[in-house]
């Protein structure tokens, strides 16, 4: 795309330079917005390179004269070639540290305490559990009016590295909260379950700068009395007690070591003591795919295709999830999300045990798309970590909206 706009610039300069010089500079303009639209689009800061280079293009366009054009066209030619080949080169990367957009671990727990405060008769703050290692609290937001009876959890995060899923459920609460009609209608029929992170000690690696891509919890698991950045913890999500003799024995350093035992964490404890509590419908998960093999699908729990109650609730989960996935577009590529195709992993994670357990509708979203150089990109700049935020708690509400009219749980067939 921004090939075929330096070719149309480029043939732009050389008409102007016939007709009119006195347009070079405002062409010059558009050459650096044409390399820069995408990266501005995302949030990112513009380098001290970029911004020089702009600034010479423009003093070379300004001072140019029908003269010495055949040795000015050629300059500036190859001056903006390496403007837009600079800006598509960082346009859509990770950022890390994280920008100071994104929500800290104290941000976190002011929000929702002002939350509890500007709603206090729809909102409820809660301490389900506390973390393995380092005993952080894992809170959680109930919303809902008191005549509200059908349940819904909204899980935020499970691994340390992938944030985009707190950023998206504190969104979702600020907007089932804005007094809306559409909020007031959502909330007398649902109470809404938000917990923004299961794996506070993983975030709070992340978020500070520590390491960009701690996925487990803190556990000690190697033993050695220290904490490893890389190698240590258990993947939240292969530890519940589901399918556990299904997945394969991994290293206790490999990113998806399921733990000693199923629900050996207190933080998965802490989530299935509130399923059983509570009893939810629906149940989403935000995820992100550091590797971007799972970017942008939504997966669904595996289940036994001969069993007709399990065959009929996976009819009506995937419904929802392909309403969710239409209304969600990608982020650097044309088109929808779309819901995974294929067996699921019969895996300890948490759309399995919802599933299998309690009979809970429950699907995986993965969030942060794949970049032009092919490349996942899960720390996204401000403005693209905006869109999604927008764009993922508009489709919850838009999800349950829809929802209101599907039977409640205890009567569905």
């Amino acid at each position: 795309m921004l090939f075929r706009q330096f070719i149309l610039i480029l043939n732009t300069y050389q008409l102007l330079l016939v007709t009119h010089i006195s347009y070079i500079s405002s062409i010059t303009y558009h050459i650096f917005r044409s390399g820069y639209c995408v990266k501005q689009e995302f949030g990112i800061a513009p380098s001290f390179f970029e911004l020089w280079l702009i600034k010479l293009l423009t003093k070379i366009a300004d001072s140019a004269s029908l003269g010495n054009m055949n040795y000015i066209l050629p300059m500036i030619s190859l001056l903006s070639i390496f403007l837009l080949l600079g800006s598509c080169a960082q346009n859509s990367a990770n950022i890390y540290p994280l920008e100071p957009v994104y929500t800290s671990p104290p941000a976190l727990s002011a929000e929702m305490g002002d939350l509890l405060r500007r709603s206090p008769e729809l909102c409820k703050l809660h301490i389900i559990g506390f973390s393995s290692t380092e005993g952080i609290p894992i809170q959680a937001l109930e919303i809902g009016s008191a005549s509200a009876l059908r349940k819904i959890l909204v899980i935020g995060q499970h691994h340390g590295d992938e944030v985009m899923g707190i950023e998206i459920s504190m969104q979702i609460a600020r907007k089932l909260l804005d007094g809306s009609e559409r909020s007031r209608r959502l909330l007398s029929e649902y109470s809404i379950w938000i917990v923004p992170t299961i794996n506070p000690e993983g975030w709070r690696l992340v978020r500070s700068g520590d390491y960009q891509w701690k996925r487990k919890n803190n556990r000690d698991t190697n033993a050695n009395g220290i904490l490893d950045l890389r190698d240590d913890g258990v993947d939240l999500n292969r530890n519940y007690p589901i399918y556990w003799q299904h997945d394969k024995l991994v290293a206790v350093s490999d990113p998806y070591y399921k733990g000693i035992s199923p629900a050996s964490e207190t933080e998965v404890q802490a989530i299935i003591a509130l399923a059983s509590a509570q009893d939810f419908e629906l149940a989403i998960y935000y995820h992100s795919s550091a590797s971007g093999a799972y970017s942008e699908k939504i997966y669904l729990p595996a289940y036994d295709r001969i069993n007709p109650r399990q065959t009929a609730l996976m009819e009506r989960l995937t419904e929802k999830a392909e309403l969710y996935a239409a209304m969600v577009t990608k982020d650097y590529k044309r088109g929808n999300y779309e819901v995974a195709k294929g067996p699921s992993s019969r895996v300890g994670n948490a759309r399995n045990y919802f599933f299998h357990r309690h009979s809970t509708l429950a699907f995986l979203v993965e969030v942060g798309g794949i970049n032009q150089e092919g490349r996942s990109v899960i720390h996204p700049g401000s403005k693209m970590l905006q869109r999604n935020r927008l764009q993922h708690s508009e489709a919850f509400l838009r999800l349950l909206y829809d929802y209101i009219g599907d039977e409640p749980k205890d009567n569905a067939q």
